[in-house]
């Protein structure tokens, strides 16, 4: 009887579609996991460490509460002392410093960097591994010194490429629809309400669809609701929409548009793509650094790296695009090279790569061996 290892996601929502499918993945592979969730309700110090003894590893996601992770990671340490820690980086590292500078960002750039070098001290020998999610991150990390560090950046699932195959028809339209998701700060979203309301009224077939998403800012949206109002057949607002019918906006559109000023990965981008969707987006780590941007240094249609947080190249990057519709709106071309660049990261890559890190931290565990 083949034995499984037991993997603890901890501080993951276990509703999060996509686990579901790095589940199904790694059960394959011979890792069994469960996702312990960290919701509004449900704090981490509300998490006894011993329920997670009958694990085999801890992979530990960071998010974005630096002084609590390192409270709670710190006492994980102490209680579980022969468990190897995997430790999984899904929020950023640091963020930028730019114009509309935020002293906020700034003092959760100092959290996130003495949190590292306070568990590099403290509990290095026992976080066997390092997973990021972008090659930034993994500078970061090696710049201070942590061992082990992988990256291994996101996959898009099977699923996803089997069910959201473009074709001409779905992007053959009278107008050319531009995408954006997020009406926060961190996802640019003040710079998708300049871009956009300075491209609709000098290309009147551009339309905008604009997809508010978890966690908005009440001013932003405000801002892009009057958008919405001055330009009234021009603009679509979307609140909240299933996974299923956000793909198939997707499968419609012509272009993400994509300013986000940091992220971890930037899975969105990769969605986009495989839904035969060019990115237009800053050069920032994650898929638009680690992925689109050697794409497009190597000539292929799939979108366009504007200097980073520059309005003006941004827009470029955009009309490029609509100006390739406006050649040839059955958009065979871009859309055909978004979708292999995406077919490039199957979820199964990722899949495949975690489970061997999970394997080598329980090898280490059992053979007595500090990580």
């Amino acid at each position: 009887m083949v034995r499984f290892i037991k993997v603890a996601f901890v501080n993951w929502r276990p509703s999060d579609e996509y686990f579901s499918e790095l589940s199904k993945e790694l059960s394959e592979k011979g890792i069994k996991t469960d996702a312990i969730p960290l919701i509004s309700e449900f704090h981490l110090s509300n998490l006894d460490p011993r329920a997670l003894i009958e694990y085999d590893v801890v992979y530990f996601v960071n998010l974005f509460y630096p002084n609590d992770e390192l409270y709670y990671l710190l006492r994980l340490s102490r209680t579980l002392e022969t468990k190897p820690i995997v430790y999984g980086v899904h929020a950023p590292v640091v963020m930028p410093r730019f114009r509309g500078y935020r002293p906020r960002n700034y003092l959760y750039s100092m959290l996130s960097l003495l949190r590292l070098i306070v568990e590099r001290t403290f509990i290095n020998n026992q976080i066997c591994s390092i997973h990021v999610l972008n090659s930034f991150d993994l500078q970061v990390f090696r710049a201070l010194r942590f061992r082990r560090v992988a990256y291994i950046p996101w996959g898009i699932p099977n699923t996803i490429l089997e069910n959201c195959q473009p074709s001409p028809d779905e992007k053959q339209s009278d107008r050319f629809t531009i995408v954006f998701v997020g009406a926060r700060y961190g996802k640019g979203a003040d710079i998708a309400y300049s871009v956009i309301s300075s491209l609709l009224p000098r290309f009147p077939d551009i339309h905008a669809k604009i997809f508010l998403g978890h966690g908005t800012l009440p001013a932003l949206v405000q801002h892009l609701q009057n958008l919405a109002d001055k330009f009234p057949n021009r603009v679509d607002i979307f609140h909240l929409l299933s996974r299923r019918d956000f793909l198939k906006e997707l499968l419609q559109a012509h272009l993400l548009l994509f300013p986000s000023k940091y992220e971890t990965f930037g899975l969105v981008v990769l969605e986009a793509l495989a839904c035969g969707t060019p990115v237009v987006a800053f050069d920032i780590p994650g898929a638009p650094r680690d992925l689109l941007k050697p794409a497009v240094s190597r000539g292929e249609l799939c979108g366009h790296i504007a200097k980073n947080f520059d309005l003006k190249s941004l827009t470029r990057g955009v009309l490029k695009y609509y100006l390739l519709w406006k050649k040839d709106s059955s958009y065979v071309v871009p859309s055909i090279s978004s979708r292999r660049l995406a077919e490039r990261y199957p979820l199964t890559n990722m899949a495949m790569d975690l489970a061997k890190l999970f394997n080598e931290a329980a090898l280490s565990c059992r053979s007595g061996c500090s990580c």
